[in-house]
């Protein structure tokens, strides 16, 4: 039997996961979520899925409305909602630590990662930190940014049956940019 060991940083992973949209990597966090939850060393993502929809219902949520079926979103089985989404937001904005490493790893609008060439040249450069997130006719953007007046924003935009992905993406830089001048 050959093993092989590798470690790095849990920042490193999310980082990898949510500046460059890493699949694998994401699917490996659920089974890391799983195992700091159960203390069990073989773990599947069912027990990474099981913690969510524990914190889907700290939450306030029913889990039943909703569907986990992977890490990285790619399922045709995954249903969120956005209000889903900015409550887990917010639940990380209250957690300090969750917080800071969440932040740090969320691409910047016009920077890097995913939105490293959207946002430039209009108010939501370097104000919004959020995730982006697409699969057949489906676009999603979801983060943080920061208004005009310095406070916070907590969102989520879902575009659905979406011909143009283009064009989502358009809609959705235009939604921050509307905000951050509020």
């Amino acid at each position: 039997i050959c093993m092989a060991r590798w470690e790095c940083p849990v920042q490193d992973v999310i980082d990898q996961i949510m500046k460059e949209s890493d699949n694998l990597s994401a699917e490996a966090l659920l089974c890391r979520l799983g195992a700091r939850a159960t203390g069990k060393k073989q773990v599947s993502a069912k027990d990474g899925i099981e913690e969510i929809h524990r914190l889907i219902q700290d939450l306030g949520h029913d889990p039943d409305n909703y569907k986990i079926a992977d890490g990285c979103g790619l399922s045709n089985y995954d249903y969120l909602s956005p209000a889903l989404l900015v409550d887990f937001l917010k639940y990380a904005y209250s957690q300090t630590e969750v917080f800071q490493m969440l932040y740090k790893s969320l691409p910047v609008g016009g920077v890097d990662g995913t939105l490293k060439f959207r946002m430039k040249g209009t108010p939501a450069f370097r104000n919004v930190h959020a995730k982006t997130g697409s699969f057949t006719a489906i676009n999603a953007l979801a983060g943080y940014l920061k208004m005009k007046n310095g406070h916070e924003v907590a969102f989520a935009i879902m575009n659905q049956n979406v011909l143009s992905a283009a064009k989502a993406r358009a809609f959705q830089d235009k939604v921050c940019e509307v905000i951050i001048r509020r």
